[in-house]
């Protein structure tokens, strides 16, 4: 097993001095590299480059006998600030349906956007924002809440057009799976009537109440609370008071 661990290390340091190699000769002479993967007849590069001026781009390139040939660039998912800073750089794979995926991982979640290979043009596929809510009940899981952008057809975003920022926007987004119950996170969740800022009412929740969630729109989960007297109250909570 040690012997398996110290060749599969090596193996996957051989890909990434690969890639580092095949982005070098890619991508502009005058640009700074800053991430590279490899997945064996294509590979990504993330760089600077003096023609963009606050993002760094992300590159696809597939390899061939005669080189490298370029399949698609975006110039608006990473901020320049982030790649020269080493923090919130997507890791990027190959998965097995030829689909690519871009993954952030952040403390309380993962962004994640797949892409679609289709007559050589790279497209948006669909996309999944992942929270990881705290942990609920008294064995301690940690209880997670999907929302994912199914409103974008498939194979109608180009890659180059994608903005993470409008892809992960609220009101893109619906809740994913069946009804799940949840706590409030907050001293107090105010409660809405509707899914706007707007219709905020005096009432609230407290810490440790918990909502049975079926819905989410625009920022706002509708919420199901089960009073005292037996009955269920039915109103919008804030997803910030969740998580």
């Amino acid at each position: 097993m040690k012997h398996f661990i110290v060749f599969l290390t090596f193996f996957l340091f051989c890909f990434r001095v690969q890639a580092a190699e095949d982005c070098k000769k890619a991508i502009p002479t005058d640009a700074v590299l800053f991430q590279q993967f490899s997945f064996g007849a294509e590979f990504a590069c993330v760089y600077e480059s003096s023609s963009v001026q606050d993002n760094a781009i992300l590159s696809f390139y597939s390899e061939n006998v005669s080189g490298s040939k370029l399949i698609s660039s975006n110039e608006k998912l990473i901020s320049l600030e982030d790649a020269r800073d080493g923090v919130n750089l997507p890791d990027v794979t190959k998965l097995k349906s030829g689909a690519y995926q871009i993954l952030w991982d952040y403390p309380n979640g993962v962004d994640v956007i797949n892409l679609a290979l289709s007559t050589g043009v790279l497209y948006f596929d669909d996309a999944t924002k992942e929270l990881r809510l705290h942990p609920f009940g008294g064995d301690g899981e940690v209880r997670l809440l999907t929302l994912v952008n199914d409103s974008i057809a498939p194979a109608t975003l180009n890659f180059s057009n994608i903005n993470a920022s409008q892809i992960f926007d609220k009101n893109s987004l619906r809740l994913k799976g069946e009804a799940t119950d949840l706590r409030i996170s907050i001293e107090k969740a105010f409660l809405y009537s509707d899914a706007a800022e707007n219709s905020k009412t005096k009432s609230y929740l407290i810490k440790g109440d918990v909502v049975k969630v079926a819905e989410y729109k625009s920022g706002f989960l509708k919420a199901s609370y089960k009073m005292k007297n037996g009955k269920y109250l039915i109103r919008w909570v804030s997803l910030s008071s969740v998580i």
